[in-house]
């Protein structure tokens, strides 16, 4: 089945779990501290959504989802 993420580029750890926490957030947490996915994927704009194979290839990139 499919399988959310959030990969932060910005911030510190703490604010990003409290951030999450407020918003009900469980899904896995992760940060491009050095900026390699922002690089990778050549992001311009945040939030991006990016739908993602098992294999990692990106299949759309898109920007925020609403409910």
């Amino acid at each position: 089945g499919a399988r959310r993420i959030t990969v932060s580029t910005s911030g510190y750890p703490r604010q990003m779990e409290r951030f999450a926490a407020d918003r009900g957030v469980t899904y896995e947490l992760y940060r491009d501290d050095f900026g390699d996915l922002v690089d990778a994927i050549r992001l311009v704009n945040t939030p991006t959504t990016l739908f993602v194979t098992p294999d990692g290839g990106i299949i759309e990139q898109t920007g925020v989802l609403d409910a």
